[in-house]
């Protein structure tokens, strides 16, 4: 029986001993695989990063665009009211024109038929 009791605490011993080494490479194995998370969220951290920049240039890059169109558009539209308003200035300037040589022709036309310019061609040729 004497003998029985060491073969039992060896058996024992050993038991403990294995399973103290499948702990420790449990946990090796586990602390590798937190390790590699540990990287991969680093790297997935880099790239998420990378994209908030690049859509942040885009976003700074559509809105320059964005507004140098407003611009564009809104010198375009400055632009046609001075050409409206040229046009407006010309044809308003046509018609104070107009006006005045139809005034002109009236007068002309009133004072030929009176008989005005008979009488100055003939007061020239008296004297």
């Amino acid at each position: 029986m004497a003998n029985k009791k060491p073969r039992k605490i060896q058996s024992e011993r050993q038991n403990w001993y294995k399973f103290f080494n499948a702990s420790v490479q449990t946990i090796k194995i586990q602390q590798t695989q937190l390790q590699y998370l540990v990287e991969d969220r680093k790297f997935l951290e880099e790239i998420i990063g990378l994209h908030n920049q690049r859509r942040a240039s885009q976003v700074d890059m559509l809105t320059n665009k964005i507004f140098q169109m407003k611009e564009k558009i809104a010198r375009q539209e400055m632009e046609l009211k001075v050409a409206a308003a040229k046009a407006d200035s010309l044809l308003g300037l046509t018609e104070t024109e107009a006006n005045f040589l139809k005034h002109k022709l009236g007068n002309f036309l009133s004072l030929w038929e009176c008989g005005y310019f008979l009488n100055c061609i003939v007061d020239d040729i008296a004297l």
